[in-house]
């Protein structure tokens, strides 16, 4: 089973102009707010395999993360699998099984 995550970013310079035309096109926020990250390594040996294990929540949302290492394509890709989890409790198995946090980052997000 291969599960993969495709995606191209953009930099956008007027956030508020693109929100406008989404309203003018009918598209409904569904969800914002601030997103809570942290990425976990054990010994160095995901950095070393240029993966990520991401434990984020976003409101009452928390997700699970393996991002595997990026494959040759035009795009950004690589496998990813996420699941639903409960924070607390996965940081504290997380940490149990002597997984680090490595790096901690915030972001706001906006899905319409």
């Amino acid at each position: 089973m291969k599960h993969f995550e495709i995606e191209q970013k953009y930099r956008i310079k007027n956030p508020l102009e693109l929100r406008l035309r989404l309203r003018r096109l009918r598209a409904r926020r569904t969800h914002g707010g601030n997103e809570y990250n942290e990425l976990y390594d054990f010994k160095g040996l995901l950095m070393a395999q240029r993966s990520i294990l991401r434990l984020r929540r976003w409101g009452r949302k928390a997700l699970l993360t393996f991002k595997g290492p990026r494959l040759k394509s035009k795009y950004k890709k690589r496998s990813e699998v996420e699941t639903q989890v409960d924070f607390q409790k996965t940081r504290f198995l997380l940490k149990q099984l002597g997984f680090r946090i490595a790096a901690r980052y915030q972001k706001k997000r906006e899905e319409f």
